[in-house]
């Protein structure tokens, strides 16, 4: 909380602050349908892996956007290249 927020100066700063956001709240809802006990769920869903796996196919664009909205091509080509290789992981799941 004591970092200082730098953000790249010719960068598109909406989607650069929102593409952690993405990331962080598609992984928090892909836990919600882990049970804690019998008497509390979170989510009481009959498709659950499904959305597991959907959740967690969400932060591929998380990353496909923060390294879009820096407007490096260098970070793009990286981008491009975790999202290929989670893409490519998550075909055999």
């Amino acid at each position: 909380f004591f970092k200082e927020d730098w953000i790249p100066k010719f960068s598109d700063r909406v989607i650069f602050t929102l593409a952690p956001m993405i990331a962080f709240t598609s992984l928090l809802l892909a836990f919600a349908i882990v049970p804690v006990s019998p008497n509390w769920v979170v989510a009481d869903l009959n498709i659950g892996i499904l959305f597991f796996l959907m959740m967690a196919g969400l932060a591929v664009y998380a990353v496909l956007f923060a390294g879009w909205s820096s407007n490096n091509k260098y970070s793009l080509l990286g981008a491009m290249r975790a999202s290929a290789q989670t893409l490519s992981y998550e075909v055999f799941l």
